[in-house]
């Protein structure tokens, strides 16, 4: 287990069940709320909303120059927010379901379009600096998260309907090659009880992929030899039951962001509760490009 101790709360009670979780270039935390609320917080009392959108919100990402990228599902678009409450939209304002972001090391946004349960119809889009879209994959069983290798020469797809995460070869102009299974299935499954659908994609500085199972209520870590190890799971029960994998503080987690000064507190969004559990961790997560000065 990567977790050093134990998890604690951030914001408890405060939060309105948050999804998307982003440290920005100031180090501050952001969350995305299930109607519309983006918060930025910098304490852990009396956090209200910075803005408010429309419908639940998903992954977030530290956008480059400060604020973040947000995911606004019901909205069908990805928008900027700054720190002063500024919105803007990035790239097309059409995504059937944008999901989560990523830069690469040239600026250009990477976003999810999961596309339809069933369907296999889930997209990665690439939008340059001008805000022109390519399709850069298709055919992907619900795409969610996603995050680059250390290097930029992979990117890391979770596909929740398979319960997998998939890898692609990037190429210098952005196009994705060699499409493989990176973390399978039965890989995930026999390292947790329960459904292993994979949700949020995060790496750190060693090479380990994390990715969330909020049916499993686990963090878990591929690392680098091919392992599959629990990063934290649930410290207590939750009311009126003794299982300990449906507590209180790590509740159907879906996305993970890496902060502090040395990058090693972990920041994990739970779909059913309200705040963000806090744990650290043994290697840094890599620095985004949104984090850099």
């Amino acid at each position: 287990m990567l977790l050093e101790g134990s998890l604690s709360i951030l914001c408890p009670s405060q939060l309105n069940f948050p999804e998307g979780v982003a440290v920005d270039v100031d180090g501050a935390v952001w969350a995305g709320g299930a109607a519309g609320e983006v918060y930025r917080i910098t304490g852990d009392l009396f956090v209200v909303p910075l803005v408010k959108l429309s419908g639940r919100l998903l992954g977030i990402t530290p956008a480059i120059g400060g604020g973040v990228l947000v995911c606004a599902m019901d909205e069908h678009r990805v928008v900027r927010v700054e720190a002063d409450g500024t919105v803007t939209q990035v790239g097309p304002g059409d995504i059937p379901l944008p999901n989560c972001t990523a830069y690469d090391q040239h600026g250009n946004v990477w976003i999810t379009d999961s596309g339809e349960w069933v369907e296999r119809d889930g997209r990665v889009l690439r939008v340059d600096g001008d805000g022109n879209s390519t399709v850069a994959a298709d055919g992907l069983a619900f795409a969610n998260g996603l995050a680059f290798s250390a290097d930029w020469s992979t990117l890391y797809v979770a596909q929740s309907e398979d319960r997998d995460v998939v890898a692609f070869d990037v190429a210098a102009d952005g196009t994705l090659s060699n499409r493989r299974v990176a973390i399978s299935r039965e890989a995930l499954g026999a390292a947790v009880p329960g459904d292993p659908l994979t949700d949020g994609v995060a790496v750190d500085e060693a090479g380990n992929v994390y990715v969330t199972l909020p049916r499993a209520d686990r963090v878990v870590v591929a690392t680098p030899d091919g392992r599959v190890e629990v990063v934290c799971l649930d410290d207590g029960p939750a009311k009126d039951t003794a299982e300990i994998d449906h507590g209180q503080v790590l509740r159907s987690p879906t996305n993970v962001a890496f902060g502090g000064a040395d990058r090693r507190d972990l920041y994990v969004a739970n779909l059913r509760t309200r705040h963000l559990a806090v744990g650290r961790v043994a290697v840094p997560g890599l620095e985004l490009p949104g984090q850099r000065r």
